[in-house]
């Protein structure tokens, strides 16, 4: 079975800001993507959904260039990520991953301030927490440990605070 992209709120007609032509990767024998062909215009909110091993995930770490592909084209923002330009990419591409990824011994705040003071070098009074913490609503645990209720909700925040629009 395979993975689909589904989209809310598209602008119709918009600038193209992720375009996926032929994308296909294998594992060994294993082709976990093959021939993946899609579009993310600015400002659409896209989510990538599927069955366990329908290849979501490498999709999407494809495109974060986490993992390296064997065939197919991918540019985000005009630009085709290689090994010189990934890091441009990456200041300004959010992730969530699936297991969250977030540090247990940091608060809340923390994780989600952590991409823009450390990456990008803002202080943290424009660290863009703000912003999200009151577009989001203010999440009562915010100064307190990341727990389980907290987990979604802190890594999607952390995903947008890394976004230009929200900080400096």
């Amino acid at each position: 079975m395979k993975a689909s992209v589904v989209r809310a709120d598209a602008p119709a007609g918009g600038e193209k800001i992720i375009v996926i032509e032929g994308l296909s990767k294998w594992y060994g024998e294993f082709q976990a993507l093959k021939e993946v062909y899609a579009s993310v215009n600015k400002g659409e909110v896209v989510v990538v959904i599927g069955p366990s091993g329908s290849g979501k995930s490498t999709l999407i770490r494809c495109i974060n260039r986490l993992e390296k592909y064997q065939q197919g084209r991918i540019v985000v923002d005009g630009i085709e990520p290689d090994d010189q330009k990934i890091d441009q990419i990456r200041r300004e591409t959010g992730m969530v991953f699936q297991s969250f990824n977030l540090f247990p011994h940091l608060t809340v705040l923390e994780n989600v301030t952590l991409a823009p003071i450390r990456v990008r070098k803002w202080p943290r009074s424009q660290a863009g927490a703000g912003h999200v913490l009151s577009h989001q609503g203010r999440h009562p645990g915010a100064g307190q440990k990341v727990s389980g209720a907290a987990l979604g909700w802190a890594a999607a925040a952390r995903s947008d605070c890394s976004s230009a629009d929200h900080g400096a």
